[in-house]
């Protein structure tokens, strides 16, 4: 599909919902933007000096990276927007700019060669720029992007993978603004389009200042919406791994190696042509959802501690298996999907690392074993040419991991993040511990358990077809690792054993138990025989030719 038929596509697509045309507005003033609710933004006065061009409610191509675009996110703050780039499966910060100084980066040509291909820009402002480093670009400062250095919220946003649902993003555009238009979703302010899309809400404070305080009642009220946008978008690929204040999304007129093509994007237009931007309470509204309500800090006051009750060490060391058997049981299902779908698929790979370097901390696997846990995780992976996934990457994954804190990620995040379907969930999933499918398998039916008897019957069938077809019986580690790769749960070895007497073919590395050692005669009681009573027989009858009570020591008891 060229430009212009792409270009088509979108326009039906806004026809077809009712949304208007550059020709049927009015001009705007060049100095304003507008919320959703009519109300005027006015810009900052470093925007108010220089006229910006006014955004088209079209679908653009740039030829070029335009950072006209990052310029509008951002809005010439006092932050600093950091800017990476992608070589392949190498990353790379190439440095960050102050967002009041953007427009001196417009037209460098040494800057547009060095993101022109696989280049991302930082979503929000940071409060400073990294120090003791250096810039391959002599204009930029070194850059410092993490979540705790995050100054100024531009925006809300989702990354959605829609590709992984089958959605391409045309009909992704389409499908938000249906949502948006029925009221199931705020109206968006902006969607970038590559192999999947991005969707942007606007923020603004309330004095329409520019973007939104990173304040830590604002970044609660911020997280509340980015959760909520997420929710509603998860059965179009929202990535939940994107969420966070210092996550980077595609210059739009870069161009994308994995698409093939240059990034486009689509402002969005309220009826008065001015782009949508929203405060914070305005968003929460148009979700329909009450924010969080604001806890004011309280201080604290310094308490002698009674002294506390001491653990019971027997509860410390049933928690102790427990903490093991569940991260045991957390990687025993990553690596039964992985084998069940012939290796991870792109769209899955990086989170199935990330979630099996959690679980590597979590146990404290460090060296050789945490290694080798990392070459199986590769093991028949999808590596297309330009975007491959290689051990030192997953190494430095595992490195950057922290560990795990409050039990670690829930089977619904893994689900989510991976795609479960309702079939993989009823393979994997046992009594002590169910796996629900991916929520955007919700429209389908739940899928029906297995009862026990028969998972053991069909546990069995496949034991005996893989004994016949090896010719021998395989130890039981082996025979597990071969009951994983055709679907089944894990078994031990005791019920593997059980198993194979069942089918006839019992393992002859069982050893026979020892015979049971002869009891040995009842000795009579070392108080009976002080007392002077006689044993009684075996056969719980008393001497013969003795009268009853006659051996008593105790008469008359």
């Amino acid at each position: 599909m060229d430009e212009s038929q792409l270009l088509q596509l979108i326009a039906s697509k806004q026809a077809a919902l009712g949304i208007a045309r550059d020709a049927d507005l009015p001009p705007p003033p060049p100095s304003s933007l507008a919320s959703s609710r009519g109300v005027r933004v006015a810009l900052p006065p470093a925007m108010q000096e220089e006229e910006l061009e006014p955004p088209s409610h079209a679908l653009r191509v740039p030829v070029a990276p335009d950072l006209s675009v990052v310029d509008l996110v951002h809005r010439r703050h006092d932050g600093y927007v950091s800017f990476a780039r992608r070589d392949g499966a190498a990353w790379s910060e190439l440095g960050c700019m102050k967002a009041s100084k953007m427009p001196t980066l417009f037209g460098d040509e040494a800057f547009d060669i060095a993101v022109d291909v696989d280049s991302y820009f930082s979503l929000h402002g940071m409060f400073a720029p990294a120090l003791g480093k250096k810039t391959t670009l002599g204009n930029l400062l070194p850059s410092l992007r993490k979540v705790k250095h995050v100054r100024w919220l531009t925006c809300c946003h989702v990354d959605l993978d829609s590709y992984n649902v089958g959605v391409d993003p045309e009909d992704g555009v389409a499908q938000i603004l249906r949502a948006a238009r029925e009221g199931i979703i705020p109206s968006p302010s902006m969607f970038s389009l590559s192999r999947g899309l991005w969707v942007l809400w606007l923020i603004h404070a309330d004095d329409n200042s520019g973007p939104v305080n990173a304040w830590p009642e604002t970044r609660r009220w911020w997280m509340a919406a980015q959760g909520e946008l997420h929710k509603l978008t998860a059965k179009l690929g929202s990535d939940r791994a994107a969420l966070h204040a210092a996550t980077v999304t595609r210059i739009p007129g870069s161009y994308s190696t994995k698409a093939r093509k240059r990034v486009a994007y689509m402002p969005c237009l309220d009826a008065a042509g001015k782009l949508i931007a929203y405060t914070l309470p305005e968003l929460f509204n148009a979700l329909g959802v009450t924010p969080p309500n604001v806890v004011e800090a309280v201080p604290t006051i310094n308490v002698t501690k009674a002294s506390s009750t001491p653990k019971d060490p027997s509860r410390v060391e049933r928690g102790k298996v427990g903490y093991t058997g569940r991260w045991n049981r957390f990687l025993d299902v990553i690596d039964q999907l992985r084998m069940g779908r012939g290796g991870w698929k792109v769209g899955h790979r990086s989170k199935a690392v990330f979630f099996i370097a959690l679980a590597l901390k979590a146990k404290g696997m460090t060296g050789r074993p945490a290694r080798a846990a990392m070459e199986r995780a590769l093991l028949d992976m999808q590596q297309p040419p330009g975007d491959q996934l290689t051990l030192d990457a997953a190494l430095k994954v595992l490195k950057g991991v922290g560990k795990p804190k409050r039990g670690g990620v829930n089977w619904q995040t893994v689900a989510d993040d991976l795609g479960i379907t309702p079939e993989e969930a009823a393979i994997i999933s046992t009594r002590s511990s169910l796996i629900p499918p991916a929520r955007r398998f919700d429209q389908l039916p739940a899928a029906a358990t297995i009862p026990p008897q028969e998972m053991t019957s069909r546990r069995r069938d496949a034991v005996k077809g893989i004994v016949e077809r090896l010719g021998f019986v395989p130890p039981t580690s082996q025979l597990r690792e071969l009951l994983l790769a055709e679907g089944h749960e894990p078994a031990a070895a005791t019920t593997l054993g059980r198993d194979l007497d069942a089918v006839g073919h019992p393992s002859p590395r069982k050893k026979p138990r020892a015979p049971k050692r002869e009891c040995q005669p009842n000795l009579p009681n070392y108080v009976d025989m002080v007392l002077g009573v006689e044993p009684k027989d075996p056969s719980g009858e008393e001497p013969a030719g003795k009268p009853p009570g006659s051996g008593d020591a105790f008469p008359g008891w």
